[in-house]
């Protein structure tokens, strides 16, 4: 004879289970939302915008992604971009609060060690530092062009001639713009 008992016992368990996880993603986010406006709201109080106006309007940034994101059903994403938005909001608020207290004349505190406002991905924040770096090479770091000793310095230099122009595309297979390749 079968337990009905325990088999009904089980599918109500795998159905609150179930349940359980479809809740997950709103509830996660939408509770991280309500920390992240909380955080800003504290970092506003501190005078943030005036004193840590690049921290401050990241946050500001983020979360008004995050609350995008949310109101698309896109949790995950939500949820990523309103831990961002706290990050920024509470180093915005530590910077805020650091600059007050020096102007007031105050012991100064330093910022933790762990808090972070990173903009953008890790890749293009790399990316981006390069770039800076390549900006601020000194003349000296420059490589100088390669010279052809065997040119006189007699004949004047010469630009290679144009390349010939491609042919034209048939009718009705142009070419995408740029950024249209789906």
């Amino acid at each position: 004879m079968v337990n009905f008992q325990g088999s009904k016992l089980i599918c109500l368990l795998t159905a609150v289970f179930g349940l359980g996880l479809i809740g997950c993603g709103p509830i996660r986010s939408g509770g991280l939302l309500i920390d992240a406006s909380a955080e800003l709201s504290a970092a506003q109080t501190a005078q943030a915008p005036k004193r840590a106006p690049y921290e401050y309007w990241a946050a500001d940034s983020y979360l008004r992604k995050a609350r995008e994101d949310h109101s698309y059903a896109n949790y995950e994403t939500a949820e990523i971009f309103a831990g961002k938005s706290v990050n920024c909001s509470r180093l915005a608020r530590a910077i805020a609060e650091r600059s007050a207290r020096k102007d007031m004349g105050a012991r100064e505190f330093n910022i933790p060690e762990g808090m972070s406002c990173p903009v953008g991905t890790r890749n293009a924040r790399n990316s981006r530092a390069l770039r800076q770096d390549q900006l601020h090479m000194r003349p000296g770091n420059d490589v100088a062009e390669p010279t052809d000793p065997a040119a006189s310095a007699d004949e004047p230099q010469v630009d290679p001639p144009p390349a010939a122009a491609p042919e034209p595309l048939p009718p009705g297979d142009e070419p995408l713009p740029p950024g249209d390749d789906d």
